[in-house]
């Protein structure tokens, strides 16, 4: 099972689906949230004020598109393109 959720910023909305971790559904009960993201290469993140440990088995390099969360930073993290720590085309 997925969830649907809208993230707006200005103008721009963006369309994401959440899945069936535990860390998902912990984001999901925090929404509505607001938020202010900093970019770092080619990903947005931001301090959403999610507290959850990493799941087993969690990615590490991710899809351009894909959202994570990152439990180190209490943030939402969505990736359009390398970041400074990309090797090759992984993101």
């Amino acid at each position: 099972m997925s969830d649907k959720i809208l993230i707006t910023t200005g103008n721009l909305e963006l369309k994401a689906e959440l899945n069936d971790s535990e860390t998902a559904k912990k984001l999901k009960s925090l929404l509505p949230l607001q938020f202010s993201m900093s970019r770092w290469g080619d990903e947005y993140y931001g301090d959403c004020g999610i507290r959850v440990e990493a799941e087993p088995g969690a990615k590490v390099d991710m899809e351009i598109g894909e959202l994570a969360v990152w439990p180190v930073g209490h943030a939402l993290c969505i990736f359009f393109g390398p970041t400074p720590v990309s090797v090759g085309d992984e993101l």
